[in-house]
């Protein structure tokens, strides 16, 4: 005997923006595509979850490689939820501790790691691909003829791990 019929699972798929809270907060944006994780924080979650939300479809994502993604799946692909509300007790210090929690979100998740996230920083700290990147774009702007990419590579493609972890920073 089942309680439900196969349409159950025919039901549109939903964003999960309405259900956040106006609190403040860690929230998630999580690509049901690609299993990617974007994290943030925010004294709103919904308003900025729902800001995220029209930029993408609009084709304006703040981070080039969720537009990327949303170039490739769509807006639709991306679901929100909350990861942690946080709450400040009186002499407290919200937005430092907005920024503690995103930042152990954001390694929990593994976030920094473009295998698994978006995350170009976290907790107010760069992270070590967004550096590179960041080094990559200043050397192509400053020696435009000597210093290029290849044709085949695209500047937000995933960088190789290993040449990641070798790579010293201010080199």
């Amino acid at each position: 005997m089942t309680m439900f019929s196969d349409a159950v699972f025919d039901t549109a798929l939903v964003d999960g923006v309405a259900l956040l809270p106006k609190t403040p907060g860690v929230y998630g944006m999580w690509n049901r595509i690609t299993r990617m994780w974007n994290i943030g924080q925010s004294e709103n979650m919904r308003q900025r979850c729902s800001l995220h939300r029209s930029n993408m479809r609009a084709g304006n994502a703040d981070n080039p490689r969720v537009g990327r993604d949303v170039k490739s799946y769509g807006a639709h692909a991306f679901f929100y939820c909350v990861l942690e509300h946080v709450s400040i007790l009186v002499g407290g210090n919200l937005t430092c501790k907005l920024k503690q929690r995103e930042l152990w979100w954001v390694l929990q998740l593994q976030a920094h790691d473009e295998r698994y996230g978006y995350n170009l920083d976290a907790g107010g700290y760069r992270t070590l691909g967004a550096r590179f990147r960041d080094r990559e774009r200043k050397l192509m702007r400053r020696n435009s003829s000597k210093y290029c990419l290849l044709p085949w590579v695209h500047m937000y493609d995933p960088i190789n791990t290993v040449m990641l972890a070798s790579w010293i920073p201010g080199s």
